[in-house]
């Protein structure tokens, strides 16, 4: 069995997109995602700390992580996955510790959206220590240090704020690439 490791955001969920709509009704300027050209969004975006902290204040209320829309390939591409014999996706997730109301939400959105239950949800920022045949995931910094424990099966998922980080290894948004990959 391939166990096929999912990052969320930035491959299922569009996180980025709705920071983006937050950002702007906070600044009163217009934010798009691929204007992000790097990971730390509060820095690309350009927000002062205090608004850096009413962003974060409205990430962390109750109902934010639940109605973040999935991208809608996103939905195909796993049930692909899911409908491969040899195959089980588990999705690990970086938590955002402040959130009190975040794990409960994320579980209630992968079920909904994915037919991911709680048991195949590992909610850690050290995916690194998740053994693995491949990890999805937008943020480099991660697939560095997961390559270095489990080798070649690292592969970054395309998004305009990992487009500048330096990656030799496997890079696409295609899902079909994905299940060629494993193939």
């Amino acid at each position: 069995m391939k166990h096929v490791l999912l990052d969320v955001d930035g491959v299922l969920a569009n996180f980025i997109g709705r920071v983006c709509e937050v950002a702007s009704s906070i600044t009163g300027r217009v934010h798009k995602p691929e204007d992000i050209k790097q990971f730390n969004f509060a820095t690309e975006l350009g927000l002062t700390p205090e608004q850096k902290r009413e962003a974060h204040a409205f990430i962390e209320q109750p109902g934010f992580w639940r109605n973040l829309d999935p991208y809608p390939d996103a939905i195909e591409g796993v049930r692909r996955l899911q409908n491969l014999r040899d195959v089980e996706v588990v999705i690990v997730t970086s938590p955002w510790n402040s959130c009190r109301t975040w794990l409960y939400e994320r579980e209630g959105w992968l079920k909904e959206h994915f037919g991911i239950h709680h048991g195949d949800i590992i909610p850690t920022s050290r995916k690194h220590m998740v053994c693995g045949a491949m990890l999805i995931d937008d943020k480099t910094e991660t697939l560095h240090a997961w390559r270095k424990v489990w080798g070649n099966g690292a592969v970054q998922w395309q998004t305009p704020h990992n487009r500048l980080d330096p990656w030799d290894g496997h890079s696409t948004r295609s899902w079909d690439r994905v299940v060629e990959l494993l193939r």
